[in-house]
């Protein structure tokens, strides 16, 4: 949310319309919720689907030969993967309840960390509890 809010101020401060300025505020707040982004405008699921490509498994070998290098020449990567890590975690480290457990951010600060966290089911049965799992049997 840090990122959509500071781009909105920005544009706000540039003179952006509100109506614009709401459509990036979405893609950069939806950009990890694919399922979200993905029913929105075009442009919020662009950015969701931009930034799933340049970071996930698809990857480099899916464009033509070529043209990686070609975009790389005039816009460099920078060692996105390596410098986003490393946003991530500081702010992660900086406000704790932006890496909450089991979502991504939480993730990368648990490796970093080598801290042990709990499971979900410690998680869930540590005092106080809602008790949710005493006498439960699962089905099957």
């Amino acid at each position: 949310m840090d990122g959509a809010d500071l781009a909105a101020r920005f544009l706000t401060d540039q003179g952006v319309s509100p109506e614009r300025v709401e459509v990036v505020w979405d893609a950069i707040a939806l950009h990890l919720h694919y399922e979200i982004a993905m029913r929105k405008r075009p442009e919020i699921a662009l950015v969701t689907a931009g930034a799933g490509f340049d970071l996930g498994p698809e990857g480099p070998h899916t464009l033509p030969a070529g043209y990686a290098d070609r975009i790389h020449a005039s816009l460099p990567r920078l060692h996105a993967a390596a410098v986003l890590y490393d946003a991530i975690v500081g702010q992660a480290l900086d406000k704790p309840h932006k890496a909450p457990p089991f979502s991504m951010p939480g993730e990368l600060v648990r490796q970093e960390t080598q801290a042990v966290w709990p499971t979900w089911k410690q998680l869930m049965t540590q005092s106080p509890s809602w008790n949710d799992y005493d006498g439960y049997q699962p089905e099957g």
